[in-house]
Parts: structure tokens; C-alpha cells; sequence
């Protein structure tokens, strides 16, 4: 009896999972159904939500109201009583302290030679001739003098709450961020055009690029934060000092850089082979390029709806006046943190979705054309299909897949959130500081665990059909039982990928941030360019993620259709092409 239960044991501890379909040696199964509805459903009343919300912030909220100013009455310039009067201005032109002046709406700020001002006057200025007239340029909708020190001195408090900078800043700028998506749309549809005739040219130079662009940036930096023209302007100190310690970690990190790359060598030169086997795929399935750009339109149409309703949002909340200062605060009440912590979860749901779609069309379309190399097989339509399966019968798993994936990246964003907020307190508390730290590692990993998941389970999804959990399954234990192949070969098209979107993001975001600083339309009326340029950052990662997938998912995919083939015809695929061929011969035999 003990025998036995120790022979049922170690089956139970063998046990890698069941036998591929041998259907799937003959290309992608055609006979599925509509998997995972439930989760479909569930993302539509989602959406219903996301309306619901968005008509009662648009009722309730004004995004305008959130930079501006209130002189010393309380009157909001620009609104009700003021709003013919949008500018607000510092009676006293010799006091560096906004604290001991008074305030008035007035109609435009006063230029070179102006003697007087339309003003909206208020308990404290009784007369407009009241008001110190000195030549002044606006800064958002405040009127600062064009005298530099008192301008520096005058910038630097006014502060109307880092939330409220931030959402006016994202207000203003929003046709840049619209900008700086066509401009990534445009850098990678261009890279993918390149990649179909010298894949291997083009991952070594970006290879090269990356260490170069590191270097090149920590030298600038640091030439800079040692440039003469800082040693006598105290104010730019710490500015020296954060360019300095830039500097050294840029080049520390490309040091790290270069000893992951001597490390993993081998791997990338794997890498750029099987890159070669993925544009064999695009050149192919030219069609394939579709996608990127239908799910371009898709994730911009979103992102533009998602921060207009987040402005409005953010705007809903009660504006007071903050004491000491012209500048008012958001009040929120619980309902619309809710909201805004829904919204949050809405963006991260529907960009996984968004990304997620196309994976699995590309993994389809990889599959398809995987398969058509065996004898007498011919290839017909491979996206029109991918993309009506996807939209049809599978949409359900990929709203599952993202929404497990966005439910890890909201509670880590709020952990991370609190961290930020409580980093004072927990620096006195060591214990409570690495337990936070340790909480954040670990849902960073538990998320790249669940974007491997899901890859892999969108893949299977494309050869066999399954529902999300039953292919994730079959993924694991295809995985599992090729062990040997795939920690030999997997990941090694995120490599390219990784590398790919670090440019595309890189190039696009910079735009946008030479664009801000240096236009005046944008550079007079931003409090920070950080916050945009973060919004760039966002941006344009994304659009490049949806772009990179095609040879990031061609590539999966054709080293999952390749130990699937072998698996299925014990050990000598039938359905190899030639160039994958080569790959397996060279690195998997």
C-alpha cells in the first residue's frame, strides 16, 4: 500500500501537464468557440461606468479653474465677477515675499511704458491707481516682473499645490503629448520598414546606440555641472549637483550595461538570428502592419478621452483659496477619489487590453505562417482571420488577461503612491521603510510574472483556442517539458524589444520635451516641464509596445510553434522554414 501511494507520488511530481492537440501539426485549430464571455461582459459595463463618470465630471468639473489665481477678496480671476479679468497681479513690486502683497484681477499684464491697468477691484484695492504699474510678462495666468532676480524670486513661490501644477501643465500641453504619439507612430513604423531588410544591422546599431547615447549624455552632464559659468550663481547649485550625480549614474549604468552584454553575448546573438526569422514573417505577412497602426488609433483616441475626462475629474472637487497665497487647493470629497482611483484602474485596463489584442493577433498571424511551410500547405489571409478570431471569439480572455494584470499595476502604483507620501515619517522607521521596499520588489516581479503568463497564454490562445486559464496551462507545461530549449531561447526576442522601445521612447519623448521648453507658446505657460515629459514618456512607451510586439510576438511565437512542432512529430518538426531551420540547427540541437 505504502508503495503504491509513493508510485502515485512521484507520478503526481512528474506530472507535465497533457499532450499537445497533434491537430495543431497542421496549423492553428479551426474549430473554437467564444471563450472567457463572462470577462467580456464585464469590461463592457466597465466601460458603461467610464461614461456614467464622464458625463457627471463634465457636468460638475472645469479644468481651467485648477491654475487659477484669486486676488485678495477671494474672487477667482478669470470667473463669475472677474471674468473679464483673467490676470493676477502683484501690487508691490519691491517685496520678494508673496505673502506681503495684495492681489488684483486685472484685464492684461502691464508692458514697457504702461501707466495704468483695467482692474476688478476688491476690500483691498478700492481704486486700480492703488496698484505699483511695473513691466511684467505672464507666466501662466499670473503677471511676473520682467525684472530677472525679482522674477526668479517671485517663480519660486508661487505654488498652488503640486497636483494642481501638475493637471494645468497636462492641460496645456495636451496638443504636444497628441504630437509626441504621431511622432512615435511615425519613428516606428519607419524602424519596422527598416527591420524587413537589415534586421541584423539594425539590432547591433541599436545595440551600439544605446551605449553611446549613455556615455555621450553622463559626459554632457558632467561637462556641464563642472562648466565655470555655474561657480557664482548660488541659486543653480543644486541644479550642478543633480547634473553631476546624473552624470555618474549614466555612466555607471552604462558600465553595468556592458558587463550584462559580454554576460548574455550569446544570447544576443541568438537574438539577432531569430530577429532575421521574424522579419522573414513581416516581409511575408506585410499585412501585419496593420495592426500596430489600428491599435495606434485605438490607444490615442483613448488617451485623449482618458485625460480630458481625468482633467475634469480632478477639476470636480471643491477650489479654496489657500491662506498666504493667490492660489487655490483641491478639495475632494471620498466619491471622487474613488472615481479618480476607477480611472486610474480604466487607463491601465485598456491600454493592457489594447496591447494585448495585438499580441494576439501577431501570435496568430505567426502561427499561421509557421505552419504554412509544411508540404502542400499554403498561406490565406492569415490577418483578416487573426483579427476576427481575436474580436470575435476571443476577446473575453484578452479582457481577463489584462484586467489580472492591471489589478498587480494599480496596487503596486498605490503602494507606491503611499510610499512616496509616508517617505518622511518611514525614514525614522527602517523596519517599516524595508518592508514597503520589499512589498514594491515583490509586486514588480509578480507583475513581470503575469506579462510572461500572458504572453504565452495569447500564443497557445492562437495555435489551439482555449480559454485564458486553460491555455496560460498548456503554456506552463509546454514550457516546462522543453526546458532545456527554452532557457536557451526565451525571452530572446524581448531583448530586441527592449531595446527598440528605449529608442522609439527615447527619441519621442525628447521632441516633446525640446518642443515645451523652447516654444514660448508652451514655455510661458508650464510651471515644470517634468510632469508633460513624463506624459511623453508614457506616451510613447506604450505606442512602442504596441509596435515592438510584432517581432517581440513574431519571435515568441515562432520558437513556441517550433518546440510544439517537435514535440508533435517527436523531435523532427515538418513545418520549419528555412531561416528557423538554420536557428535550430546552430543554437537548439
Amino acid at each position: 500500500m505504502s508503495q503504491k501511494l509513493l508510485n502515485n507520488q512521484k507520478q503526481e511530481e512528474e506530472y507535465k501537464g497533457e499532450p499537445l492537440n497533434p491537430n495543431i501539426a497542421y496549423g492553428p485549430l479551426e474549430d473554437r468557440g467564444c471563450r472567457d464571455i463572462f470577462f467580456f461582459i464585464l469590461f463592457v459595463l466597465f466601460w458603461v461606468g467610464l461614461f456614467i463618470i464622464a458625463g457627471v465630471a463634465v457636468k460638475n468639473g472645469d479644468p481651467r479653474r485648477l491654475a487659477t489665481p484669486f486676488d485678495s477678496s477671494g474672487n477667482q480671476c478669470g470667473y463669475s465677477s472677474a471674468s473679464d479679468y483673467p490676470y493676477m497681479f502683484f501690487s508691490k513690486e519691491g517685496s520678494n515675499s508673496i505673502s506681503n502683497q495684495i492681489y488684483a484681477c486685472i484685464k492684461s499684464c502691464p508692458k514697457q511704458g504702461t501707466v495704468s491697468v483695467e482692474c476688478l477691484t476688491n476690500q483691498v484695492v478700492k481704486n486700480c491707481d492703488q496698484l505699483q504699474i511695473y513691466p511684467s510678462t505672464s507666466f501662466v495666468t499670473v503677471c511676473i516682473p520682467t525684472d530677472s532676480e525679482l522674477q526668479k524670486s517671485i517663480k519660486s513661490q508661487v505654488d498652488i499645490g503640486s497636483l494642481e501644477e501638475w493637471m494645468s501643465d497636462i492641460r496645456t500641453t495636451w496638443p504636444v503629448s497628441l504630437g509626441v504619439a504621431f511622432i512615435a507612430f511615425g519613428v516606428s513604423f519607419i524602424f519596422l520598414i527598416l527591420m524587413r531588410t537589415c534586421a541584423g544591422f539594425i539590432t547591433w546599431s541599436m545595440i551600439a546606440g544605446y551605449f553611446i547615447l549613455l556615455i555621450t549624455l553622463g559626459c554632457l552632464c558632467l561637462y556641464k555641472s563642472y562648466n565655470k559659468s555655474y561657480e557664482n550663481v548660488p541659486s543653480e547649485f543644486q541644479n550642478q549637483q543633480a547634473l553631476e550625480a546624473l552624470g555618474y549614474c549614466l555612466l555607471v549604468l552604462a558600465a553595468i550595461s556592458l558587463l550584462l552584454f559580454i554576460c548574455f553575448f550569446n544570447k544576443i546573438k541568438r537574438a539577432v538570428a531569430i530577429m532575421k526569422a521574424a522579419s522573414d514573417f513581416t516581409r511575408d505577412v506585410w499585412q501585419s502592419f496593420i495592426v500596430p497602426v489600428i491599435m495606434f488609433v485605438l490607444i490615442c483616441g483613448f488617451f485623449v478621452f482618458w485625460i480630458i475626462i481625468s482633467l475634469y475629474i480632478y477639476s470636480s472637487g471643491q477650489i479654496k483659496q489657500q491662506s498666504n497665497s493667490p492660489f487655490g487647493s483641491v478639495e475632494w470629497d471620498v466619491g471622487v477619489k474613488r472615481t479618480l482611483v476607477y480611472y486610474l484602474f480604466g487607463l491601465f485596463w485598456n491600454v493592457e487590453f489594447f496591447i494585448g489584442m495585438s499580441q494576439l493577433i501577431i501570435a496568430s498571424c505567426a502561427a499561421f505562417w509557421y505552419f504554412s511551410h509544411r508540404p502542400n500547405a499554403q498561406l490565406h489571409n492569415p490577418v483578416s482571420k487573426s483579427i476576427v478570431r481575436a474580436f470575435t471569439l476571443h476577446i473575453g480572455s484578452v479582457c481577463l488577461g489584462s484586467m489580472v494584470l492591471s489589478i498587480v499595476m494599480l496596487i503596486r502604483f498605490l503602494v507606491e503612491l503611499f510610499y512616496n507620501q509616508a517617505k518622511k515619517n518611514l525614514n525614522n522607521n527602517p523596519a517599516a521603510n524595508c518592508c514597503i521596499k520589499c512589498c514594491l520588489c515583490c509586486l514588480k516581479c509578480f507583475e513581470n510574472f503575469i506579462r510572461f503568463i500572458n504572453t504565452n497564454a495569447y500564443i497557445m490562445i492562437g495555435l489551439a483556442g482555449n480559454s485564458f486559464c486553460t491555455s496560460a496551462k498548456d503554456a506552463f507545461f509546454l514550457i516546462s517539458r522543453n526546458a532545456a530549449q527554452f532557457s536557451i531561447t526565451q525571452g530572446i526576442g524581448r531583448i530586441f524589444v527592449f531595446f527598440g522601445k528605449f529608442f522609439i521612447t527615447f527619441f519621442s519623448a525628447m521632441m516633446g520635451y525640446l518642443i515645451i521648453t523652447n516654444m514660448t507658446t508652451y514655455s510661458e505657460k508650464i510651471y515644470s516641464a517634468g510632469v508633460p515629459t513624463f506624459l511623453f514618456v508614457v506616451i510613447a512607451f506604450c505606442i512602442s509596445s504596441v509596435f515592438m510586439s510584432i517581432y517581440g510576438m513574431a519571435a515568441d511565437t515562432l520558437l513556441m510553434c517550433l518546440c510544439s512542432d517537435k514535440e508533435i512529430n517527436r523531435g523532427r518538426p515538418q513545418s520549419c522554414p528555412q531561416t528557423l531551420q538554420e536557428f535550430e540547427n546552430e543554437y537548439m540541437s
